[in-house]
């Protein structure tokens, strides 16, 4: 008889080792400030959703505190520099943020996306 074909089962270990690869892949995609973990439910089963546990969860690591200041308008800051670097490319003739005075580019690009006096530079 031949080999046998049939495909193993994937362990928990590669499982995990494939999900957290994934993980990394969306988190070098983007630009997160922080990431916070939480479990779904406390018997470890998918599909399994406590929402008093996740609630407590976000409690207490503050998560709750730092949507209510994000909601009354205190949004995450960027100095100058990080500010042209990040979106100068929105106003053409900017050039990056070591060959210009970052305060005035950014005085720029802001008037000229933002049109309004709807914010505040410092």
């Amino acid at each position: 008889m031949g080999s046998e074909t049939r495909k193993k089962s994937p362990t928990l270990g590669a499982q995990f080792k494939k999900s957290l690869d994934a993980l990394m892949k969306t988190l070098s995609s983007c630009q997160p400030f922080f990431i916070r973990c939480i479990k779904p439910n406390e018997f470890k089963k998918p599909m399994m959703f406590d929402r008093e546990l996740c609630v407590r969860q976000l409690r207490y690591s503050g998560m709750m505190e730092t949507i209510r200041i994000r909601r009354a308008g205190y949004p995450i800051r960027h100095t100058f520099k990080e500010f042209v670097d990040r979106y100068r490319l929105l106003l053409a003739g900017v050039p990056p943020s070591h060959r210009c005075d970052c305060r005035v580019a950014t005085t720029s690009i802001a008037a000229a996306v933002l049109g309004s006096t709807d914010y505040q530079l410092g």
